[in-house]
């Protein structure tokens, strides 16, 4: 879903015509929420995906918009069984993320930090 932008982000609810208090990121706040910026750019996608790399021992730079990032999420190296829990990563971080997001909009509690 975040790839194709169907993600309910607060702009994709402000296109639909829905009223939005704060169109701003539910985590930083800096700019429109948008899947391109909750999932990558993001100061909270940052942290998560610092930490979701460092346990591959691994750390990288990466495209802000997520199709371009999945296209380029290639590793070599690794063993069969790291190769196939590599492969799983994004769709994990990516659906921390949301569950993250969804936890603070709807319990209005964020269970991680976002200083980094």
């Amino acid at each position: 879903m975040a790839v194709q932008d169907r993600c309910l982000t607060k702009g994709n609810l402000l296109k639909r015509g829905m009223i939005v208090d704060n169109p701003n990121c539910i985590f930083c706040g800096s700019c429109l929420e948008t899947v391109d910026h909750l999932f990558l750019p993001c100061n909270l996608a940052v942290e998560v995906w610092a930490k979701a790399l460092g346990l591959f021992g691994k750390q990288t730079c990466f495209p802000a918009i997520p199709r371009d990032f999945l296209e380029a999420w290639q590793l070599g190296g690794l063993s069969w069984w790291s190769k196939i829990l590599w492969k799983l990563v994004p769709a994990a971080v990516f659906w921390a993320i949301w569950g993250e997001g969804s936890a603070c909009a709807f319990e209005h509690e964020l269970r991680v930090s976002c200083e980094t």
